[in-house]
């Protein structure tokens, strides 16, 4: 079967393309994880505290010092950040036809645990609670900076994902602009509003749990599914089920839920793909606006590449469709 689907979130098409695929478990080739659990090298492991920028936040003991053993979460500067947090943002800049403007943003490096082979996978959820409990807090803390105009979280896991340092960590961005991708989707569910009165992801959600075919889990707040225009084999979207603009303002309650869907979902990409490497983002409301948004994860394992068409056209290829990846993570 080949057809072509567009995502009512993105606009973007995509082209199904399963008759020019393997088997889904033709995908399990996985990337060896870390063994140790500490390294004297890592900047990253407990105890290597000195080898890394000071730490601007720290889940510790409450009599414990910045930058010494005992944290559970730790925070610290990019030591090479893409972004610059520079006191003064200058105006853009024309060059001719071109324009430019200074990258003033934050650059932060969540690490998620001491245990350098201690993956999201392998985290418990009381532990993973606690580094999405610290994403809030950081985004929190960044949006009151009125340069600040939005953020996004990526966990990038093996080094085919990009991943310079394997200690597992998450990155945290703030841009003085809004992403192409996400105003994209802005626009979208505006437009989809109008047309529809209901939100895309609202309307994704209603029509994935009536019908289940792209499901791979639920609780109570939260649906774990391959989309309908999945990008790529084994995508998986995470969306809160309650209509939710900013990630830093859900509940406690929410957020455990959050770390038992993120639990199984990465354990069962884990097992069944035998530990690809992926990216997975998070996309919550832009601070300096009022449009209507609706925060998810998105989880991308790598298991194929960009090529000629892809470049060419902006088109993603997926050669796994989500109905056949949903069904094959969902299974024992």
């Amino acid at each position: 079967m080949t057809d072509l689907r567009q995502n009512i979130l993105t606009g973007d098409w995509v082209v199904i393309a399963s008759r020019r695929a393997l088997r889904p478990e033709s995908f399990s080739t996985g990337t060896p994880k870390p063994t140790d659990e500490r390294l004297s090298t890592c900047p990253f492991c407990m105890g290597n505290e000195d080898q890394t920028p000071p730490e601007v936040f720290a889940v510790r003991p409450e009599n414990g010092l910045n930058d010494t053993k005992g944290w559970k979460v730790r925070v610290v500067p990019n030591k090479f950040p893409a972004f610059l947090d520079k006191k003064e943002l200058n105006e853009p800049e024309e060059s001719g036809i071109y324009t430019s403007l200074p990258a003033y943003g934050h650059h932060e490096v969540i690490i998620h645990g001491p245990n350098h082979n201690e993956t999201v996978a392998d985290m418990d959820t009381q532990d993973l609670a606690l580094v999405l409990n610290v994403y809030q807090q950081r985004l929190a803390a960044l949006s009151a900076d009125p340069k600040t105009v939005s953020a996004i979280i990526i966990i990038n896991q093996g080094r085919e994902a990009g991943a310079s340092i394997e200690h597992p960590h998450s990155q945290l961005f703030t841009l003085p602009m809004i992403a192409p991708r996400q105003q994209r989707e802005l626009e979208q569910i505006k437009r989809f509003k109008s047309e529809e009165d209901d939100c895309p992801l609202c309307a994704m959600l209603k029509y994935e749990q009536a019908f289940k075919e792209r499901v791979i889990a639920e609780n109570d707040y939260f649906l774990a599914f391959c989309p309908f225009a999945s990008a790529a084999p084994f995508e998986v979207n995470i969306v809160p089920k309650k209509h939710q603009q900013d990630f830093h303002k859900a509940g406690k309650e929410e957020i455990d839920a959050l770390a038992k869907i993120f639990k199984f979902t990465f354990g069962r990409l884990g097992e069944r793909l035998k530990d690809p490497p992926y990216n997975t983002f998070l996309h919550t409301r832009p601070f300096q606006t009022d449009d209507d948004y609706h925060w998810h994860f998105v989880i991308m394992p790598k298991t194929s590449i960009m090529a000629g068409f892809e470049f060419g056209t902006g088109m993603m290829i997926n050669i796994v469709g989500p109905e056949a990846s949903a069904k094959f993570l969902r299974e024992p």
